[in-house]
């Protein structure tokens, strides 16, 4: 006879949870997706990798739900650069307006500008996990792209809940 130790000291879910609340409960159920509203700024560590490549990045972010924009600042592998996504300027097929500027290979580089439509879904095909923590606060997003078999993992840390100031959102003249 074959015993196995897991199912002997497996514990119930403590009851401080509703049994709507703890999976496998026969009475669980889908929670509500959270609402964010949460103005924040946060420090941010990313990394993609596949077959190809494994690329790191760290950088400081911007969400402003009042504003409708998200500033990202990031730096890796002699790279500099900053994207606003600007929620006020959406395209007929939904993509979200996103000017970057970066400078390679050093600062003292005259800025590539690459203003286009951004998908958050990444071209509508590959979803995105956004994680939250209880006060309805991004804390990072998870995504894998099948193609390549990509996959990012973003944290944040060092979040700041509160306004963010308009200035952040101002760009240099085009």
């Amino acid at each position: 006879m074959f015993t196995s130790r897991c199912f002997a000291t497996t514990t119930l879910p403590s009851a401080a949870f509703p049994s709507s609340m703890i999976e496998f409960s026969s009475t669980f159920e889908q929670p509500l997706p959270p609402s964010v509203g949460t103005e924040y700024t946060a420090s941010f560590l990313q990394h993609k990798w596949n077959l190809n490549l494994s690329h790191i990045t760290a950088g400081y972010i911007y969400s402003s739900p009042r504003a409708l924009k998200v500033r990202a600042d990031e730096a890796y592998a002699l790279n500099l650069a900053s994207s606003l996504f600007d929620y006020n300027n959406i395209s007929s097929s939904g993509l979200v307006s996103n000017i970057m500027y970066s400078f390679t290979p050093s600062i003292a580089s005259s800025p590539t500008v690459f203003n286009d439509y951004w998908s958050i879904m990444y071209q509508n095909e590959i979803p995105v996990t956004i994680f939250v923590d209880a006060c309805d606060t991004v804390v990072g997003y998870d995504y894998f792209s099948p193609g390549l078999r990509t996959r990012v993992v973003t944290e944040f840390f060092n979040i700041l809940v509160g306004p963010v100031p308009d200035e952040v959102f101002k760009w240099p003249q085009q």
